[in-house]
C-alpha cells in the first residue's frame, strides 16, 4: 500500500513539474485552536487581574508544557531538564486536551478542538508546576521547477533530471506563563527560512533542511526560555513596570 502511495506521488510529481507549476505544502500541528483569552469568560475583573498580576517565580521551577506537535515533544522536553533552574517538567498528554490517543491519525477533515490557556494552567496546576509554556510549532516547502524542467519531456529523465527548487520555512512560537496568576512572561517567536535547489523527486535535501532549521529554532527558543525565568523571579519590580510581556522575534536565513 505504502509503494503504491509513493508511486501515485511520484507520478503526480512528475505531472505537475513537467506543466510548469509549482507547490507549496504547509505543515501545521494537528487541528487544534489554541484560544489564549476565550472572549465568552472575559470581564472586567479578569482585566483588573491580569493588570495586578506580577511575576513570582523562585530560584527552581516546575515547569508544564503543551506542544501541538506531538513529534516534537521529546526534544523540548531535554532541552527543559537541561536547563539549570528547571527543577521537574510535566508534559501535558494531548488527550486530556484534545481528545487525542497516542496512535492516533491526524484528520485534516475534523473540526479544529479548541484549547484555552485556562484549561491548561488547571492541568499545569493539578500537577504542582509554577510556569506553564505552550508551544506551536509549524513548516512551509514551497517547491518550485527550475531550467532542467525541460527534461521531464521524457519519462525517464523527469524521474532523475535536478528539476525542483524548494523554499522551506518554519516558525516555533512559545507562550511563557505563571500557573498562579496567568502573568505572560514572554511570547517567544522565532523563524528560519532557507532554500535547497536541484533536487530530483527523490531527494530528501528539503526535509534534511527542515530538521536543521527544528533545531536551530530549539535552540533559540531555549535560550529565550532560560533569559524568562531568570527574569520572572520575584521580586521583578523593574519587569513589572515594565510591562507584563515581551515579545521577541528572531528570523534567520539558511542555505544548503
Amino acid at each position: 500500500m505504502h509503494h503504491a502511495l509513493r508511486s501515485l506521488a511520484l507520478s503526480v510529481a512528475v505531472a505537475l513539474f513537467a506543466s510548469g507549476c509549482h507547490a507549496t505544502s504547509y505543515h501545521p500541528g494537528p487541528a487544534t485552536a489554541f484560544d489564549a483569552h476565550p472572549a465568552r469568560e472575559i470581564t472586567d475583573e479578569d482585566i483588573r487581574a491580569a493588570f495586578g498580576a506580577r511575576p513570582q517565580l523562585g530560584d527552581r521551577v516546575r515547569v508544564a508544557y503543551f506542544s501541538y506537535d506531538p513529534a516534537r515533544v521529546d526534544a523540548i522536553e531535554s532541552a527543559f531538564r537541561a536547563m539549570p533552574r528547571v527543577e521537574d517538567v510535566y508534559r501535558i498528554p494531548a488527550l486530556l486536551v484534545t481528545g487525542h490517543r497516542r496512535y492516533d491519525e491526524p484528520r485534516p477533515w475534523d473540526p479544529p478542538r479548541e484549547v484555552n490557556v485556562h484549561q491548561l494552567r488547571l492541568l499545569a496546576a493539578r500537577a504542582r508546576c509554577d510556569v506553564l509554556v505552550v508551544f506551536d510549532y509549524g513548516h512551509r516547502v514551497e517547491r518550485r521547477p527550475n531550467g532542467y524542467a525541460a527534461l521531464n519531456v521524457l519519462l525517464v529523465p523527469a524521474l532523475f533530471a535536478p528539476f525542483v527548487d524548494a523554499r522551506v520555512e518554519s516558525y516555533l512560537d512559545a507562550f511563557v506563563l505563571d500557573v498562579r496568576n496567568g502573568y505572560l512572561y514572554r511570547h517567544t517567536s522565532a523563524t528560519e527560512r532557507g532554500e535547497v535547489t536541484r533536487l530530483n523527486i527523490w531527494s530528501e535535501a528539503d526535509r534534511a533542511l527542515i530538521e536543521r532549521q527544528w533545531t536551530a529554532l530549539l535552540v533559540e527558543t531555549r535560550r529565550e526560555l532560560d533569559r524568562a525565568l531568570d527574569e520572572g523571579r520575584a521580586p521583578a519590580l523593574t519587569a513589572a513596570h515594565e510591562g507584563p510581556q515581551r515579545v521577541v522575534q528572531r528570523t534567520r536565513l539558511s542555505m544548503r
